[in-house]
This record gives C-alpha cells, structure tokens and sequence, in this order.
C-alpha cells in the first residue's frame, strides 16, 4: 500500500488519478427529500484503424430508484466488441438480481438494459443499485464527441420526479455525416470524404466492410443527405 487514503470519492476516480485522459463526471437528482447521484467515468481509445473503443463505468452512489438502462447516442456508426460488466449477487440473494442486461440497438443509440420490470410485489430485477457499478464499452468507427448518454430508472418515483436522467459531457460516437468533426454537417464534409475515399485512406471504408469502393460512397452519401 502507497499514498494516502482518498476520502469523500468513489474510486473510479483513481483510473482519472492514473490517467487523465478519462473523464469523470458526477450526476445528481432529487429523491424526495434525499440528493442521489450517480458517477461515471469514460475514456475513448484510437484505435489507428478507423475506430475508437469507447469505455464506460456507471457508479450509482446512493440512488434507490436504481438504473433500469443505459444508452449511449450513436452516430449512424458501425459498432462492434460489445462489451458489458454488471454485479454478480450472491449469499442468499434474489435469483433475479442476476439476470444478464440485454443489448438493443436503433438507428441512433445503443441500449443496455435489466430485462426486468419493477413492481411492488416483484421488486428484486438485475437493476444497477446503490453502491453498485456497471462497465460497457464497444468499438465504433466515429470519432468521439462530447454529448450526452442517458439512464433510465428502474423503480418509479413520486409524481414530478424524472423516469431518466440524462449524463452530458461524456465523449460520444460523433454524427457520421459529420465526416470533419467540426459540429457542422456540410459541403465540407463531403470533400474531405472524397479526399479520403480518393486517397484509398481506412476511414473511408464508411460501411466497415474492410473494403472501400462505391458502397462506401453511396453509404456516405446517403447519411450525409439525412443528417443525424
């Protein structure tokens, strides 16, 4: 053992103490008379091949509604290497509180999410608890952004209260039309796609087929013509 003890912090705040490249953002919400706060710590990985590997950790400090899902904006991007870590309940607990997440997938998020429903006779679902930490991470071919992931709670509040809680500030597959990563879809993006396709550059396999040749070019067009 080295260092001083850390008091007052969650210790994902140790992989931002190593290496400063994560973030690590703390999210509040009221629960009744009580503040619930939920950390989560993200880092994006360049992969050199024309993908990055996003990674994230959710902590829920003290939140009682639990979180029933989270979900991450896509992008329009190809995704693969899905990965997930929920917490393993043992010595007498609930079969249920180990149901694995399942993973959905739409034109614009990916979601993980309990397969369970909370209900006042059945309460015990694979909920992220209070105390209790999740890992997810995947591989997509954009390049992150900053923007916004949610979570959805598990157990229904009082009238008024929030069913999600959104999580801004987190790095995100950027808008794939967004091809420059200047905020802006425009004819910019255009020409330096052709740039790249031209060039036979990796990034320009745009539909990850490990091949680049005029699918990539129509895919592009087309997500370049409907945005994100």
């Amino acid at each position: 053992m080295v260092g001083n003890t850390v008091r007052m912090l969650p210790a994902l705040k140790a992989w931002q103490a190593i290496d400063p490249t994560v973030v690590v953002n703390s999210y509040d919400y009221q629960e009744d008379v009580v503040t619930a706060r939920y950390w989560v710590a993200a880092k994006t990985v360049n992969n050199g091949n024309g993908t990055w590997t996003y990674n994230y950790t959710i902590f829920n400090l003290n939140s009682d509604r639990s979180a029933a899902s989270f979900s991450v904006p896509s992008g329009q991007s190809i995704m693969s290497n899905f990965f997930q870590r929920t917490p393993t309940y043992h010595s007498g607990e609930p079969a249920s509180m180990n149901n694995p997440w399942t993973r959905t997938a739409s034109a614009t998020a990916i979601t993980w999410g309990t397969p369970d429903t909370y209900s006042a006779a059945s309460p015990w679902g694979s909920a992220l608890r209070w105390s209790m930490a999740a890992t997810f991470s995947f591989t997509a071919n954009s390049a992150p952004t900053t923007g916004a992931a949610s979570l959805a709670f598990f157990k229904p509040g009082a009238a008024g209260e929030p069913t999600s809680l959104s999580l801004p500030g987190l790095p995100v597959p950027s808008c794939r039309a967004d091809y420059n990563g200047s905020g802006t879809i425009d004819f910019f993006d255009y020409l330096d796609f052709v740039s790249d396709f031209s060039g036979n550059q990796p990034r320009a396999d745009f539909n990850g087929d490990s091949v680049i040749d005029f699918f990539d070019y129509l895919d592009f067009v087309q997500a370049f013509s409907t945005g994100c």
